[in-house]
């Protein structure tokens, strides 16, 4: 198992890689399209996909409108694990893969399973997007910053939320990103800023107001262990969130009914309160704004589960903690730019009040793009054209 979860990253950044490269000649790699009930459609140069209905329903959506354009190979997991002399390896990591999936909310394993089912991937096409979808639950890698500005704090005098996500592009991921528009039965709409055919969320906010980001993290005082097999799925279990959830406490009740697979950090705010939820395999505790400002990079902070460490990111992002003066939009935004790195693939600032985001996506260096406004509450009423 050692040895597999060396080979797991190079696995996983050849299969994002590979399943890029065929965009590399379009300058728009999505389509715009209404297909079963969803759509496809640029607004202000961001990419949205809108998913409606039922778990099935928004599985053939993503399959017609998605699914095509990040189709990896079948052969190159299992030609890596041949590169790296570890060929044996492959089966297995594609059955923790399969073990993880069975372990996703039933409601959105349906969704992935209709999606696999309405596209026609064969088995090992199947098997490499399920690898995608969950190998990222016990194997991270990149990095992230937040700044979070309480309303007492904002000169705003509303919640305001930065976040950058840090993350090799290997070539041409940055284009691949997209906003997805969720709209499912009898639950929240929610938001939710990622990739095709990746089920999981790793940033978004939903109708009620509530945001959430991850946050890799690495090791923790409480020396719990960095896996946890029998743990529950961490990114499906933010979209649940989003989806059940309308405030921060409600995201903290039903984030400590499980144990995770592997140590995270959750940043999560409602319209009036920020937080991290510092989770190790073994325990989560709460981090609270300190007066009404809260910095989040890839460390554990809290007095139970910090260790030595020194982060770049973080002492910029301290200057405004020690500020005086209520932050602005803009402040949070140059914040954003000033922890940006040379592979930060997105980069935004949210306003849950009025449901706004600032994104900006596409070709690195991102940091320098205009970000789009997206007015969130016209997205969630957004109809869908018949097809």
């Amino acid at each position: 198992m050692a040895r597999l979860r060396h080979v797991l990253p190079a696995l996983a950044a050849l299969l994002l890689l590979r399943s890029s490269c065929v965009l590399a000649a379009d300058a728009r790699p999505f389509q715009e399209a209404v297909r079963e009930g969803g759509q496809l459609k640029y607004i202000r140069g961001v990419p949205v996909l809108f998913l409606t209905g039922e778990p099935e329903e928004m599985g053939r959506q993503q399959a017609a409108l998605v699914v095509e354009v990040a189709r990896p190979l079948s052969d190159l997991p299992r030609s890596m694990a041949r590169y790296v002399g570890v060929e044996q390896a492959y089966p297995v990591m594609v059955g923790a893969c399969r073990a993880i999936l069975s372990k996703v909310p039933p409601r959105h394993r349906r969704e992935l399973e209709t999606a696999i089912a309405t596209a026609k991937l064969n088995r090992a096409e199947a098997d490499a997007l399920i690898v995608v979808n969950s190998i990222f639950e016990f194997y991270h890698i990149g990095g992230c910053s937040s700044l979070l500005v309480e309303p007492e704090q904002s000169a705003t005098g509303q919640m305001i939320f930065g976040r950058n996500l840090d993350f090799p592009s290997f070539g041409h991921l940055d284009r691949l990103a997209l906003l997805t528009v969720y709209r499912p039965e009898d639950r929240n709409a929610f938001a939710s800023v990622g990739f095709p055919a990746f089920g999981g969320v790793v940033t978004g906010m939903n109708e009620k107001g509530l945001a959430v980001a991850a946050h890799v993290v690495g090791r923790s005082a409480d020396g719990s262990p960095g896996i946890n097999f029998l743990g529950t799925p961490l990114f499906p279990t933010l979209r649940r969130v989003l989806e059940e959830c309308g405030t921060v406490e409600e995201a903290g009740k039903l984030l400590a009914g499980s144990r995770y697979i592997s140590p995270l950090l959750v940043v999560a705010c409602d319209r009036r309160r920020a937080v991290v939820f510092e989770i190790t395999t073994e325990q989560i505790v709460t981090r609270n704004a300190e007066h009404h400002l809260l910095a989040c990079t890839n460390h554990y902070r809290t007095a139970e589960l910090a260790v030595p460490t020194h982060c770049r990111r973080y002492r910029i992002l301290q200057k405004y903690l020690g500020t005086r003066r209520p932050l602005s939009l803009r402040d949070v935004a140059v914040a954003m730019r000033e922890v940006g790195v040379a592979r930060t693939l997105q980069t935004m600032v949210l306003e849950p009040q009025s449901l706004r985001m600032h994104l900006a996506i596409g070709r690195c260096p991102v940091l320098r793009k205009r970000p789009a406004t997206l007015e969130l509450a016209e997205l969630f009423r957004h109809e869908v054209p018949a097809d």
